[in-house]
């Protein structure tokens, strides 16, 4: 059936069925008329058609839960008078529910179980009615939901799964039981039922199922309501929403949106509630907040979920000492980052974010501010407790501490007992290990926390702290080994069967026969995963053993076994290419192979032939050391392999290899008819140069000085250089100062003055070919923010104010030159009321000299004199092109 002849059909019931009830409906109900007036109209409409009865001639009792006896009444009346059923001739004489007697005393009872029992509407449960019990709304969506396949020929639930175009949100659908999560979404749906949250578990009164039932089968509501389409966000405060009958609407929320988060928004559209879940795109990745949590922690909020934190830095301006990170970790969310800090913030801080990285692999915008932190006077406190182990607790605490202080232990009587305590994977958390034997299981403890401290300072409030928790039994089941997976010639991984305690090199054994192979490391990757390797390769049938093994709730199995079959591939390593290179002046030969190579003491043993001059030589066999580039790259020194002044002779050689090997212990195979032209090493300049000083010259300029003349191209590379949350826009070196590079930093960079963390890296010695070690300073900056024109007003037809944006010095009488139109005006001067003891100025009067005046129809414009030197305290200079004077039309 298409949905266009199931709405027919329900068009068809919805008039047969309102055609029973009086146009005129009216009772003698008096409690009914706190509802509304819907509400009483249905009950009328019910009970004059004679589908449901009032408590009393005057009484409905809405608000009384409805029974499933009073159900079956009401369901069985309806099917029978709006003829969808008939009364079954056996209703007197066969019993369908075990617990309605065919001699109850009840007959309107036993009549109506039988209709809705043969209709296949009501089924009772484990074949009783239970006739008194009330009835829920999960179940009564049951119900209407059956009824309406007698009544319709296909349910709501049917039709509901049928039309993809049909949508229903309850938020807690997840509360009723699974069998009833269809027909309440369907009735939802159909408009049956008009609320978001369902309440499955509650019961149903009286109104309740009137009103459900009306609705379900004697209006048209089963046409299903105007529903979202669409709802796209199109700024943070705006939706563009399309509704299923096809209007679309523009939406003003009342709240913002996050970026890049989903978020369900509820609005309102011809005074109807609509909800729906949107996010508004903000390409660009950045940070878009950081926030100071306490003395030790930050909190780096991003407009994206992220995948790297990158790189994140935290130095003082007002203290030169700096903070170091403990650690850095991940909301659940990926949107925010928390830094642990070793040292409390207080004071101005520079805090620079970058190369931090989004799955979606948007463009990153870095992060580089200056921060003011607060002292954090804050006392930290006990938040909570976690128990991941049975002999494991976990004091959690509202932030870093820098002190446990002292700690006892006792049991619920008061009796002193000693667990070891550490710090967790966080400084906020402290551990109690309470494997001790001297711990009953199941015993209830309380620890008492005195002199424990934050970052700050700050000590624990209340002091002394206390808190209780309770050591777990053992689970009855010691750990066993579950696998041993290979993973590499020498090396294999344990699993066992659940979380262990760490296991040592001597509480493992691996041999083959009588023949032991040596552990010479274990390390765990997870709780139940430990990395085992051996001095020998790993191959065959192989015995291993683990000993003493405990699992965390104190269960230690005493010795495990396992049979591994292991293989190892033993074929020599082939070398894949050849390539040569020069590097510091000197030729090297790369040699990649087509697997893992481990060099010990590595030689190539190297012997051929070489034509010099035109005359071909036998190499004498040479023995050059062998160095490892990475897992499957080698390298090797061409003059090591060569003859000496043999300057473009060349070579074909055959090179063999001794303590280069595979991880199965196997030499690689002979590299054959090598062809190389030999080419001409040169000396190498191996002078590290060094910085003997780092001084700020101006607000614009920082000069460094090096211990030797510099290789221009390293000194002048401006990404050498890094000053904390300031921009450089240059780096030169001057002929005649080779040893000095200078910076110039960019206008209005430096926006505070004082100590700022400075970086300098690769630079080179001129003629050398070592970089010099990373050097950090700090270096005390003046702020460089030029002073501005903030504006300029018409004071009198023949006067200017200029007003500055900060105090200012050196404003002369002939300091500013004013153009009218296409006439520069001549002999202007001004004045300012700058004295010797206090030469700053904020304002300045241009005037006019006699006679002349201003033209309004005409622009006036300002500029400054050549010969003007006007400056801040900082000396940053007043420069600008023109300033336009605003004329008032």
């Amino acid at each position: 059936m298409t949905k266009k002849q199931w709405l027919a059909t329900i068009a068809t019931v919805t008039a047969v069925s309102t055609g029973t009830i009086p146009a005129q409906a009216a009772t003698n109900f008096t409690d009914i008329g706190t509802y509304s007036e819907s509400v009483q109209k249905e009950i009328e409409a019910l009970t004059l058609a004679k589908i449901v009865q009032g408590t009393s001639e005057t009484t409905f009792s809405p608000a009384r839960n409805i029974t499933r006896a009073q159900v079956v009444k009401l369901l069985g009346r309806f099917l029978v008078n709006e003829g969808y059923a008939k009364v079954p001739e056996d209703w007197e004489t066969k019993q369908r529910f075990n617990d309605v007697s065919l001699t109850a005393t009840d007959k309107d009872l036993l009549l109506n179980a039988a209709i809705v029992y043969d209709a296949k509407v009501f089924q009772g449960s484990n074949g009783a009615l239970m006739s008194t019990q009330f009835v829920s709304r999960e179940n009564m969506a049951l119900i209407l939901d059956r009824a309406s396949k007698v009544i319709l020929g296909t349910s709501f639930s049917e039709r509901y799964k049928e039309d993809e175009t049909l949508q229903a949100s309850v938020k807690d659908i997840f509360v009723a039981k699974a069998e009833s999560r269809v027909a309440i979404e369907a009735l939802k749906a159909f408009g049956v039922s008009n609320v978001d949250t369902f309440n499955p578990k509650s019961y149903v009164t009286r109104a309740n199922f009137v009103s459900f039932l009306h609705r379900a089968f004697f209006t048209g509501l089963m046409e299903p309501p105007i529903t979202i389409t669409e709802a796209v966000a199109t700024s943070k405060t705006t939706l563009s929403v399309t509704l299923s009958d096809g209007t679309k609407h523009e939406v003003t929320l009342q709240e913002a949106l996050e970026e890049n988060l989903l978020t369900t928004v509820t609005f309102m559209i011809d005074e109807t509630e609509y909800s729906a879940t949107v996010m508004f795109k903000e390409a660009e990745l950045r940070v878009k907040q950081v926030e100071q949590l306490n003395g030790a922690q930050l909190a780096i909020h991003f407009n994206h979920a992220i995948t790297t934190v990158g790189d994140v830095s935290v130095r003082g301006i007002d203290v030169t000492n700096g903070v170091n990170m403990e650690n850095v970790t991940l909301s659940a969310d990926k949107r925010t980052a928390i830094v642990t800090l070793d040292s409390e913030m207080v004071g101005r801080y520079v805090v620079a974010v970058s190369q931090f990285k989004a799955a979606s692999g948007v463009t990153n915008t870095g992060f580089d501010e200056v921060l003011t932190f607060e002292e954090d006077t804050k006392a930290p406190t006990i938040s909570g407790t976690e128990q991941p182990f049975a002999n494991r607790v976990v004091v959690k605490f509202s932030e870093p501490l820098r002190e446990i202080g002292t700690v006892t232990l006792a049991l619920e009587d008061g009796t002193a007992v000693v667990a070891a305590t550490s710090f967790g994977e966080q400084r906020n958390e402290v551990v109690f290990d309470l494997s001790s034997t001297a711990i009953p299981a199941n015993a209830e403890l309380v620890a008492t926390f005195v002199g424990t401290s934050d970052i700050a300072g700050n000590l624990i409030a209340p002091n002394p702290s206390t808190t209780t928790f309770q050591k777990g039994e053992a689970d009855g089941t010691p750990p066993t080994i579950t696998e041993v997976e290979q993973t590499g010639a020498k090396e294999m991984k344990i699993v066992f069967s659940e979380a262990i305690r760490p296991v040592s090199l001597a509480q493992i054994s691996v041999s083959r026969g009588t023949a032991l192979n040596a552990i010479v490391g274990v390390m765990h990757i997870s709780d139940a995963e430990v990395l085992v390797k051996t001095t020998d390769v790993l191959d065959g049938l192989t015995t291993v053993i683990a000993r003493d093994v405990e699992d965390l709730s104190g269960e230690i199995a005493r010795q495990l076994h396992a049979a591994p079959v292991f293989t190892v591939d033993r074929t020599p390593p082939v070398a894949t290419a050849s390539t040569f290179v020069m590097i510091d002046g000197h030729q090297y030969m790369d040699i990649t192979f087509d697997k893992p190579v481990y060099v010990e003491e590595g030689k190539a043993i190297v012997s051929g032939t070489y034509v010099k001059d035109a005359v071909t030589h036998t190499l004498a066999r040479k023995e050059a050391a062998v160095t490892a580039l990475d897992a499957q790259t080698v390298r090797v020194k061409v003059s090591a392999m060569s003859e000496a002044t043999t300057e473009n002779a060349q070579y074909i050689v055959d090179v063999a290899f001794n303590g280069v090997v595979s991880d199965a212990d196997v030499v690689p195979t002979t590299l054959k008819n090598v062809a190389f032209t030999r080419a001409k090493d040169t000396t190498e300049n191996t002078l590290k140069i060094a910085v003997t000083n780092v001084k700020a010259v101006d607000p614009h300029t920082v000069e460094v000085t090096f211990s030797a003349n510099v290789d221009a191209k390293t000194a002048t590379d401006i990404t050498n250089y890094t000053i904390d949350s300031v921009a450089i826009e240059k780096a030169v070196v001057h002929a005649d100062r080779l040893h000095k590079a200078v910076l110039t930093l960019a206008p209005n960079s430096v926006s505070h003055s004082g100590n700022r963390y400075m970086a300098i890296q690769n630079i080179q010695a001129d003629g050398s070919t070592v970089k010099m070690d990373a050097y950090q300073t700090v270096v005390d900056l003046t702020e460089n923010t030029p002073p501005q024109i903030e504006k300029v007003d018409i004071l009198q037809d023949n006067q200017l104010k200029i007003t500055f944006s900060e105090a200012v010095i050196g404003v002369a009488e002939s300091s500013f030159v004013v153009t009218n139109g296409t006439n520069t005006f001549i002999n202007t001067t001004t004045t300012t009321d700058a004295t010797t003891a206090t030469p700053t100025v904020v304002e300045a009067i241009v005037t006019l000299r006699n006679g002349d005046s201003f033209d309004v129809k005409e622009p006036i414009v300002l500029t400054l004199n050549e010969s003007a030197y006007i400056h801040d305290a900082a000396q940053n200079v007043l420069n600008f092109d023109e300033y336009i004077v605003p004329v008032a039309p």
